[in-house]
């Protein structure tokens, strides 16, 4: 990742297979660094089990409807589910901005660990100490191209999305 916040990051997405309702997914590297691994990083501070419980997640909806509509205001996105198959039981989520020639990745969540109240249960993590990501908008797009591109070869993921010929 990248030293400092003042330096861009380099995104890669890799196809890993496909999960139930999301088609083919993808895993997310930063700067050469699964994105996972800085998460499990992360969350180590709010449990001694549960942190990065996830797999791989970003799926053919985003890859084609989300992550390259940066002219949003903002776009949210899930590159990371439950690792025990059922995607909707948990699930991290960030925010696609942009602001020129860049691309951000922020406002990191845990949408079942986001309730204050439950602070002093252990049960609300913070991420508002995960880093935001910087991407220049060109290998940024570039990238995403080229998983939209593995995305409409999947036959799978076309028929789930009510594309397919």
């Amino acid at each position: 990742m990248a030293k400092n916040s003042s330096e861009i990051n380099h995104l890669a997405l890799k196809p890993v297979g496909h999960y139930d309702n999301l088609g083919l997914i993808f895993d997310v590297y930063i700067d050469r660094v699964c994105l996972l691994t800085l998460i499990s990083e992360y969350e180590k501070r709010f449990h001694k089990r549960l942190y990065g419980a996830y797999t791989a997640a970003l799926g053919c909806r985003d890859i084609l409807y989300r992550m390259d509509d940066i002219n949003a205001k903002e776009q949210v996105f899930m590159p990371y589910a439950c690792d025990c198959g059922a995607w909707e039981c948990w699930f991290f989520q960030g925010v696609i901005t942009s602001y020129d020639d860049f691309v951000f990745w922020g406002q990191w969540r845990n949408s079942h660990r986001s309730d204050k109240s439950k602070k002093s249960a252990g049960l609300y993590w913070c991420y508002k100490d995960f880093p935001t990501l910087c991407f220049d908008k060109t290998q940024y797009l570039a990238e995403i191209n080229k998983a939209q591109a593995l995305v409409k070869a999947d036959k799978m993921s076309m028929k789930m999305l009510g594309l397919s010929t």
